[in-house]
């Protein structure tokens, strides 16, 4: 059993109660741990954190795993090394990071790698330029001249970085990304063929790792086919005044007379201001989402979503990881979606 009354995290009093099984000797070098339900029910804890404790010890090289036989104590195997140990550092724990992660910690294990998740603190993590092995990959959120200063620290560290989740430029040299821009080309493209004129952006600002790929395309789309996009109609959902902004646009004669939603979150936030206003969806203002899930299917009326291929996503993502520790270039790949037409948008 673990104490709960204390600070402590779970999966660090399990940890620090197997390692001291190993250093007593109650477990000998070569020895079978118990298995991960066995050890849930031992400490009464669930099983991400007893994975996340074996985890622990096995970075320190305490314990090993041995795919399919379980989890074993002593010295790790060769296999077991650095070289083959990565490194996902996020910004945030928001999309994609959150999809990524949970997906390829189990896609690394399938081949005998595990993978560490660092939330970036203030200051860039302590002794990341001190290891001359390993693979880091950062999923950049929040703020997008943050993520390119720490992108470039990476760098300059001289460890072996992929970028993955969403680009920070235009052209980037290396990583795997969701293709965000087109997800946004599409679907305002899509507005667009449904003879909207005047549509706004709800979403993170321009200025954001998200609103920089959400943004620009949406922006550039509607510049392409002759249209205007007012200030009043670029909504940052970061901005405190976003809600009173944008019930304040619906309630002028010359409304949006569609929006586009860079997240879930947004696609509902702007659903309830229209109807808050008394109009009707999507007969006087059309919705459609760069992002997609059960939610949108949810409501009413249901939400015109860009659905990516997330499972896919990762399986890119740990092809380019093998590829990287194996001394191969990974390239730039770019995962796509689609855009699935709901009731928000079709008349």
């Amino acid at each position: 059993m673990v104490a709960r009354n204390t600070r402590e995290p779970l999966y660090q009093q399990v940890a620090q109660s197997l390692k001291e099984q190993i250093r007593s000797g109650s477990m000998a070098p070569g020895d079978k741990l118990p298995s991960e339900r066995e050890l849930c029910q031992q400490y009464d804890v669930s099983q991400i954190t007893v994975r996340r404790a074996l985890r622990e010890l096995a970075h320190r090289e305490q314990v090993y795993s041995q795919h399919g036989l379980g989890w074993f104590v002593g010295d790790a195997p060769a296999a077991e090394s650095w070289r083959e140990r990565v490194a996902l550092i996020v910004d945030e724990m928001t999309w994609p990071a959150t999809s990524l992660a949970m997906g390829l910690a189990a896609a690394l294990e399938d081949v005998q790698m595990g993978l560490e998740l660092w939330s970036w603190p203030q200051q860039p993590p302590d002794g990341l330029s001190r290891r001359d092995s390993g693979l880091l990959l950062y999923c950049p959120s929040g703020e997008r001249a943050r993520a390119l200063e720490r992108c470039s620290w990476l760098k300059d560290s001289g460890t072996r970085v992929l970028m993955v989740g969403l680009a920070l430029d235009e052209d980037p040299t290396l990583g795997v990304f969701l293709d965000l821009a087109n997800a946004s080309r599409a679907a305002t493209e899509h507005l667009l063929g449904m003879g909207r004129v005047r549509l706004a952006y709800l979403g993170a600002g321009p200025l954001s790792t998200l609103g920089h790929q959400a943004y620009w395309p949406f922006a550039e789309a509607l510049w392409a086919s002759g249209l205007d996009l007012p200030l009043e109609h670029v909504l940052d959902s970061g901005d405190d005044a976003c809600h009173r902004r944008l019930a304040g646009l619906l309630s002028t004669i010359d409304r949006p007379d569609g929006i586009i939603c860079a997240t879930v979150g947004d696609a509902v936030t702007a659903l309830s201001a229209i109807y808050a206003a008394g109009l009707r969806c999507p007969d006087q203002v059309a919705l459609a989402c760069l992002q997609d899930g059960a939610l949108l299917e949810d409501v009413t009326p249901t939400i015109t979503g860009y659905r990516f291929d997330m499972e896919g996503f990762t399986r890119v993502v740990a092809h380019s990881v093998q590829q990287m520790l194996t001394g191969d270039d990974a390239g730039i790949l770019r995962v796509t979606g689609e855009l699935t037409p709901r009731a928000s948008s079709v008349t």
